[in-house]
């Protein structure tokens, strides 16, 4: 017989010397409608810390949070996305202030076929519910290669670029990338980059380095590794001081990347959750 690939994006633990933490995800069909935090307490047993409710209306999926204060369930925020052939069209973040919801930040994401071409940030800034457009960003391709991102920002009615991003390949693979900083006088100053090295075709680790002005010249500050199941599923997130977070699946369908993995990150070369389905 033939057993159905595990694709359902079930539970994420996670665990380093100080704290232990999981995340549980329920689900209606194909669709996530709960996760629920837990934390491990000073008895060593799992105390649910908070939960977020997931709920759908044609292209809107809202997801509500709570906290858990002396066994009563909190309104926290909430989340609304709009969600079109599988891609995040809107995502907007409201707090819950005296008993009602106020829009704190949307993002709005541009798209050419699959392809994120460009987004817009718009925050409050005023603390009053009222968002103004404060970021944006376009992404550059040639032949289907992302081989540019520009970030914008607006600081007292001006718009100025504040990073750009460059893309190296090798062949059609990945291998880095950097983030220069603009000084505001039109010079672009190393600032960031990371490297990629993979196994078979997957990332295997993904290191960060920082670029030192004074010896000039890249400092290591730090790594991901990546370790995967005989089928290509990520099971673990190692970092360079011994923080992991490991992921278990289950058989089935899902649409659980569309809250875990986000579009702004997923071009990058980060390994993403495997879900499929209702999406």
């Amino acid at each position: 017989s033939i057993i159905t690939i595990s694709e359902v994006f079930v539970k994420v633990l996670f665990f380093n010397d100080i704290e232990k933490s999981k995340i549980d995800f329920t689900y209606e069909g194909e669709k996530l409608v709960k996760f629920t935090e837990y934390k491990k307490d000073k008895s060593d047993n799992w105390v649910v810390e908070n939960k977020e409710e997931i709920s759908y209306s044609g292209d809107i999926i809202t997801t509500k949070n709570f906290d858990e204060e002396r066994g009563m369930w909190i309104p926290d925020y909430k989340r609304e996305y709009i969600i079109q052939n599988g891609l995040m069209i809107e995502l907007s973040t409201f707090d819950y202030w005296n008993g009602e919801w106020l829009e704190q930040s949307k993002f709005i994401y541009e798209y050419s076929g699959n392809n994120i071409e460009g987004w817009q940030l718009y925050r409050d800034v005023n603390g009053n519910g009222t968002i103004e457009l404060k970021q944006k960003g376009e992404y550059v391709y040639q032949n289907d290669k992302l081989v540019e991102y520009k970030h914008f920002q607006e600081e007292l009615d001006v718009w100025y670029q504040k990073e750009k991003e460059t893309f190296s390949y090798n062949g059609d693979i990945l291998i880095s990338y950097i983030n220069y900083r603009n000084d505001k006088s039109d010079n672009w100053l190393e600032h960031y980059k990371y490297e990629y090295i993979y196994s078979g075709n997957n990332v295997s680790n993904k290191k960060r380095y920082i670029w030192i002005i004074e010896s000039n010249k890249w400092e290591s500050s730090g790594s991901l590794s990546f370790s995967y199941d005989s089928l290509g599923y990520l099971i673990e997130e190692l970092d360079i001081k011994g923080y992991k977070t490991t992921f278990e699946y289950e058989e089935g369908h899902g649409n659980a990347k569309l809250f875990w993995n986000n579009p702004n990150k997923s071009i990058y070369g980060w390994p993403t959750l495997k879900s499929t389905g209702s999406e």
